[in-house]
């Protein structure tokens, strides 16, 4: 049964998703360049370290499907998880983050958020009613979207698809045959249902650091250039200071968009059955 979950999962996202090539220039759309629902920075995780806009705009689409399979499918355990449930947290993680995805499954359930699906919540989960579980989590993804800026824009396409995932979800539950969908909402859902990043990381590292002290001694005919070679130690405790500062800066500000991201917006927690 879960063989035949999992390509309907992946029939499904590739359908939601779209061939469609975004470019990351859109500021409603927080997921940067991507492909098959494919961003630049899971490419670089997945399939490649050093690839590129271009590289994502002409990904085949056998290279996203294996990706849905490795980072989504099997990081939520999907083979383990009851038919329905693995669709629903899968697709879910998929347009929002794969880590909320886990979170929220473990919020409904009423186990600790440790966005590990461990064998204690595994445990848990099959005292709970697959129905009610997917519900649940469902409602809890609509509540999530609609608290994101970028809901006005997209709150067609991500309603639509929820309604599809969800539906098919049920099915699954009871159908174990259920065939790959066909769905009404084909690439129209482009943008993720995400936090979109803070740009202050970038801001803390403009106009600091090497480059910057470079560009001034030139400004001030050479004068910087002097005193570092006359400080080779100083120059590099600078050098590593200033690292540090903007590591630090760039850490913090990267938790706390973690943490916005899969922040409990409010759910329901679904009892044990009779």
């Amino acid at each position: 049964m879960t063989a035949r979950n999992q390509e309907v999962f992946l029939k499904g996202v590739i359908a939601h998703e779209g061939s469609k090539y975004t470019d990351g220039v859109n500021p409603y759309d927080p997921g940067g360049p991507t492909r098959w629902g494919i961003t630049l920075t899971d490419a670089r995780l997945h399939w490649k370290p050093p690839a590129t806009a271009d590289d994502v705009k002409t990904m085949p689409m056998g290279i996203a499907i294996g990706i849905y399979k490795s980072k989504y499918w099997a990081t939520v355990r999907a083979d383990e998880l009851p038919g329905g449930i693995d669709y629903s947290t899968a697709d879910y993680g998929v347009n929002s983050g794969i880590g909320r995805s886990k979170k929220v499954l473990q919020r409904v359930i009423g186990v600790p958020d440790t966005g590990k699906l461990d064998d204690n919540t595994m445990i848990v989960l099959k005292k709970k009613d697959t129905k009610a579980v997917i519900n649940a989590m469902n409602d809890e993804r609509m509540q999530f979207l609609r608290q994101l800026k970028i809901w006005p824009t997209y709150k067609n396409g991500w309603t639509r698809r929820v309604t599809e995932v969800r539906a098919l979800s049920l099915k699954l539950s009871t159908e174990p045959d259920v065939a790959p969908p066909v769905l009404t909402s084909e690439g129209t859902d482009m943008a993720k249902g995400m936090v979109p990043e803070p740009k202050a990381a970038k801001n803390a590292v403009k106009g600091s650091g090497p480059t910057a002290v470079a560009e001034e001694a030139v400004r001030d005919g050479g004068g910087w250039f002097d005193w570092i070679a006359a400080h080779p130690v100083e120059t590099g405790a600078i050098v590593v200071c200033v690292c540090l500062v903007v590591y630090g800066v760039i850490h913090l500000i990267n938790m706390s968009h973690r943490a916005k991201q899969e922040a409990d917006y409010g759910h329901t927690v679904v009892p044990d059955m009779p």
